[in-house]
């Protein structure tokens, strides 16, 4: 009985290192919010992205093809999408990746609370690279460094579809 209890706890303590190893291995950092291209611009993008090095390289890449075009991109964390106005966007990126076979929560609240994704492209990863959240532009990874450049290629051609439909002009007072 003894014995049992022991090899149990064992067990146990194996499993919730476990569970600490891969929480600190595979987990998102948190991305710094920021914006760049010129505050005038005649139109504005909102990335969502996550802290990896393949999502910092993604998104490093789309918000360079912007700001060459001169488009203001303001960049949040995921986490943050919960408490952002999508108005005033002429399109949202967002990059984020499955956590327990399942969308990010931040991700998947804001896009069930936008039912109007026309604006709204996104990457998704996950480990084998075909999770996607259904009903919205976008592509899925498996966050392979050496696919990051046509990945990002492709997300920006999505982007660039969605910015030449435009959208319906929103008030200066809105911005």
């Amino acid at each position: 009985m003894k014995r049992a209890l022991l090899i149990l706890l064992g067990l146990l303590l194996a499993f919730f290192a476990f569970l600490a190893w891969y929480k600190a291995t595979y987990s998102m950092d948190v991305v710094s919010e920021r914006s760049s291209g010129p505050e005038d611009a005649a139109q504005r993008v909102l990335v969502a992205t996550q802290g990896s090095t393949y999502k910092d390289l993604v998104t490093d890449r789309v918000i360079g093809h912007l700001t060459d075009q001169s488009i203001a991109v303001q960049v949040v964390d995921v986490t943050m999408l919960g408490s952002v106005d999508a108005s005033p966007f002429d399109a949202v990126v967002i990059l984020h990746t499955w956590e327990n076979w399942e969308p990010q929560p931040d991700a998947q609240a804001f896009l069930n609370a936008h039912p109007d994704r026309t604006r709204f492209v996104v990457l998704a990863t996950s480990g084998g690279g075909d999770e996607m959240i259904e009903g919205v532009d976008g592509i899925s990874s498996a966050s392979v460094m050496d696919e990051a450049q046509a990945d990002a290629d492709s997300l920006i051609a999505r982007l660039d579809r969605v910015l030449a439909r435009g959208r319906a002009p929103v008030s200066p007072s809105s911005r």
